[in-house]
């Protein structure tokens, strides 16, 4: 048994998030199929949407366990003055 949970479900592009596992009574462990700790954490950057896959496998077999990252676009910066706009109005 394990669990693999993600920081953060959605990003925006240029920002990371941590994904951490941790395993029970297992013999090894892939992360989108590279070997990594039994247990631990790990720092990404995704650049688009991805759905990272941890494999823990045991004396009994295998659990694969996904987090799914949304990756959003950077916002444009056009819409500042907008806000800027509506904040003006509220104060006459």
């Amino acid at each position: 048994t394990g669990t693999f949970v993600g920081s953060q479900s959605q990003i925006v592009l240029g920002q990371s998030l941590i994904l951490n596992w941790t395993s029970e009574n297992s013999t090894s462990v892939t992360l989108d199929g590279v070997a990594v700790a039994l247990n631990g954490n790990l720092q990404v950057f995704p650049t688009d949407n991805h759905a990272y896959i941890l494999v823990i496998t045991g004396p009994g077999g295998f659990i694969e366990l996904q987090v799914l990252i949304q990756v959003n676009p950077v916002p444009p910066t056009g819409e500042l003055p907008v806000v800027e706009e509506i904040i003006q109005l509220q104060n006459s």
